[in-house]
Parts: C-alpha cells; sequence; structure tokens
C-alpha cells in the first residue's frame, strides 16, 4: 500500500508530542514527508515489535469534541538514541498519517509522552507507535488501539454500539434475567452464602439478581450480612465459558456508597490437571469508593495488576465503556476506546472461564485497607455487557 500523509480529509493536520520527562516539544511532520520515498513505519507489522529492547505500554487515545489526545510509554531495555519516535494513525478507508512525533531522544528506562491532533474528521481510527533508529527503518513498538470521533463516538453516557471488532462475531449477549444463560445467587467462588475470609459480607442466594435494567443491589440484613446480587454463567443451562482471544465489553455506571464493591470478573472451573492458575481469575476491574477516580485491575492467573486512576472518566454516577480482550500473550484493557492497561501476560491456551458480575460489601477489616459499609443500601449498574471471539 502507497503510503500517504495527511492527506484529504486528512491534510494540515500536525499534532504536538511532548516528553513529558524533560518538556521537549515535538516538531510537525509535513505534507511531504514521504518525498524521500523512505518508510514510516504505517505498513509494517501491527504486533509488538522488541527486538531492539523497545516496547510501548499505556497507549491510550482520547476522542474529544473535533480532536483527539494520546499517551503512551516507551520502554528501552538499554540505553537508545531514536532518531524519530511518532504516533501513527489510520482511517477507515486506509489513509495515513503521523499524529505528531519526537526526533533524536536518547534514553534507557521508560519515557512518557503525550500529544493532541489537529481537526479530526468524523470516523473510525486506528492508532499505533513506531519509531526508527537509523532515521530510514521504521519498527512498530506497539498492539494498535481503535477510536472513533463524531456522533457514533463514546460520549459521556458511556454505551455500546453492539458491533462486533474486525475478525469477530457476538457470542454472548444475554440480558441478565435471561436464566438460560445466568445464574443468580451462586458460584464456586465462594464457599457457600457468605465469603468472610476474604473481607465480604455478601449473601448470595437465587432471589440476588440485579434489576431488569442492569442495576445491582446491596441491602443490610438483620444478621449484619448483605443481601448482594451476583450473576454468572456457571450453572447455568447454556454453561458459557470466556476462551483466550474473547473480547468482553461492558458499560459500568458506579455508585457512591461508602463499603460498596462493585466488579466485574471471571472465575475458571477446574480442569483434568486440577485447578487452574489464579482459579481461572481475571479481574476486568474492581472498585472501592474510598478511592473514587481509581479502578483496580489485575489478572490472576498470570499475576499483574494496574491500579488505574481517570479523574475525568472514573467517578459515581459517569458511565465508561470497559473492554478486555483475553489474550494469550496479554490481557488488555480499554477504557472509552482508548487501551489504559496492557498486562504482557496473557492467559494459557487452555484457559476457560464463567464471567461474574456483582456487588461485593466490603467488611472493612484493618489489613484491607476500605471501609465498612455507614448505610443500608447500594448499588451500581452495568449495560451492555457482550462477548466476541
Amino acid at each position: 500500500m502507497a503510503k500517504r500523509w495527511h492527506e484529504a480529509p486528512l491534510a494540515g493536520r500536525c499534532g504536538t508530542l511532548l516528553l513529558v520527562t524533560v518538556g521537549a516539544l515535538a516538531a510537525c511532520s509535513t505534507a511531504n514527508n514521504d518525498a524521500g520515498g523512505g518508510d514510516d513505519g504505517i505498513d509494517g507489522a501491527t504486533g509488538p515489535v522488541t527486538a531492539d529492547g523497545v516496547d510501548v505500554t499505556n497507549l491510550t487515545v482520547t476522542p474529544s469534541a473535533g480532536a483527539a489526545t494520546a499517551s503512551f510509554t516507551v520502554n528501552a531495555a538499554r540505553s537508545t538514541t531514536f532518531s524519530q519516535i511518532a504516533l501513527a494513525v489510520r482511517d477507515a478507508n486506509g489513509g495515513n498519517f503521523d499524529f505528531a512525533r519526537q526526533s533524536n531522544i536518547s534514553f534507557s528506562g521508560s519515557r512518557a509522552f503525550t500529544g493532541s491532533s489537529g481537526a479530526l474528521a468524523n470516523g473510525n481510527y486506528t492508532a499505533w507507535v513506531s519509531y526508527t533508529l537509523d532515521g530510514a527503518t521504521w519498527k512498530t513498538a506497539s498492539s494498535t488501539v481503535s477510536f472513533t470521533m463524531g456522533a457514533s463516538a463514546p460520549d459521556a453516557g458511556g454505551g455500546d454500539s453492539g458491533t462486533a471488532p474486525p475478525g469477530k462475531r457476538i457470542v454472548f449477549n444475554a440480558p441478565f434475567s435471561d436464566a438460560s444463560q445466568w445464574t443468580a445467587g451462586r458460584t464456586s467462588a465462594y464457599p457457600g452464602a457468605t465469603n468472610p475470609d476474604d473481607n465480604k459480607l455478601d449473601y448470595i442466594s437465587a432471589g440476588n439478581g440485579p434489576d431488569a435494567d442492569g442495576t445491582f443491589h446491596a441491602t443490610k440484613r438483620d444478621d449484619g450480612n448483605w443481601d448482594a446480587d451476583l450473576v454468572t454463567t456457571e450453572y447455568s443451562t447454556n454453561h458459557f465459558e470466556l476462551n483466550p482471544g474473547d473480547e468482553l465489553d461492558a458499560t459500568v455506571t458506579l455508585g457512591p456508597e461508602q463499603g460498596a464493591w462493585p466488579a466485574i470478573w471471571t472465575w475458571g472451573r477446574d480442569l483434568a490437571g486440577g485447578a487452574q492458575p489464579g482459579h481461572g481469575e481475571v479481574d476486568l476491574f474492581e472498585y472501592h469508593p474510598d478511592n473514587p477516580n481509581l479502578l483496580e485491575l489485575s489478572n490472576h492467573v498470570r499475576e499483574n495488576h494496574l491500579y488505574y486512576t481517570n479523574a475525568a472518566a472514573i467517578k459515581p454516577g459517569v458511565p465508561f465503556d470497559l473492554k478486555v480482550v483475553f489474550g494469550s500473550t496479554s490481557v488488555d484493557w480499554s477504557i472509552n476506546g482508548g487501551v489504559v492497561y496492557q498486562d504482557r501476560k496473557g492467559v494459557p491456551s487452555d484457559w476457560v472461564a464463567y464471567p461474574i458480575v456483582n456487588l461485593s460489601v466490603c467488611a472493612g477489616q484493618p489489613d484491607k485497607g476500605h471501609p465498612a459499609p455507614s448505610g443500608s443500601q447500594m448499588s451500581y449498574k452495568v449495560t451492555s455487557f457482550r462477548v466476541y471471539r
């Protein structure tokens, strides 16, 4: 494919890429960037390239009104001199351009970059990070992320269009009220109706399921436990399980009540050799309102985690779109269309797991760091729950 930079309807845009640690400003690329016929990395591999000991983490692109902002971290295993580092963007028609770039940088370790675009036409885009050491040979250093500009982009109200990602089809899209697909109030992850050893006051039973609109509740009982809503595909008629490579999407609206512990997570059945590593558990998110802007993202199958903080997107009452891809080499989390964490661990080829959606209640054990509830009611909401394969 011929490399096209800044062509209509993308012409004339120039971003600024800021090296946060030193405050260096990038020079804009120009429309004749390809005049010399060199390779700008656009047509290279779309998977990470680490032959130079270089990789990229935390690539996030966030669309806004007519423009987008981006951030990522470049990790160099040894002292490396980069001729250029660029954020490359491709539109739905295959037109390529560079969002912004930084030139002549030398470092080892990690450097964080941020940047913003000029005006972007409405439509769907993919973005990734490329670099060149010699000024001629470009290499891709990250996986691609997708974002959408215009009316179809995720807005502050969240929401998932339900369109399958390229190369995948929808395999699970059942409302929580569908008893053939979901079981309420029962999971093998709990030793019984309660789970006090996990710092929880939950009491789960067949009557403890969410409302039809996806609102999960917890209500204090006279015995000090809480009737807490939980659903899982385990024990259901159709017995749906997640597989490696699946993508799970949902829209989440958090609540403010202290002691609430909402989560979407997975729990794996035992295999022929016994229990799966970490019991197959991947926490798509856990949340505690005493840290109102923080999500806990964890892979317990191959241990890795991130405390993700975003004061604009993560807070009570504001819906956000969550996407998690269970890759064999990395589990990747996205918020509102931008990748926020790639654990570089993934799940093994024999991983299978039931999705669980629930609202737990924190018991407030002193060594756990989160308070017990002070009220008697709490809730949060999950909609647009879908799995693609």
